[in-house]
């Protein structure tokens, strides 16, 4: 390798570690953010043994039924797996009605 190259390597290098650092302290002066906050505080009180019920992430604190999990897989087979047109899928939006209709006529 010529002086040139070694030259212009070191250069990036040590551009590279100073862009880096200046990362790194961005980074270290982000707090946590109040959603993973109350999150944590929720797995903190439930393994002291308190009944909490989690609602910061929106995600549930029990596996997904089965039933569901088989409704996917087969929507999948089925190539359910576009988005859907904005007024929703017409097979869906008749069972709807026909649900409506039955339930209150």
């Amino acid at each position: 390798m010529n002086y040139i190259c070694k030259l212009v390597l070191l250069q990036l290098i040590n551009f590279n570690i100073s862009t880096m650092q200046q990362v790194s302290n961005r980074l270290k002066q982000l707090s946590e953010s109040a959603t993973l906050a109350m999150a944590r505080m929720s797995r903190e009180l439930k393994a002291q043994g308190h009944n909490v019920i989690a609602l910061s992430l929106g995600e549930p604190d029990f596996d997904t039924p089965e039933f569901i999990k088989e409704s996917a897989k087969n929507a999948i087979d089925n190539n359910y797996s576009h988005y859907t047109p904005v007024p929703g899928l017409a097979e869906l939006r008749e069972a709807i009605c026909k649900k409506l209709k039955r339930d209150i006529n």
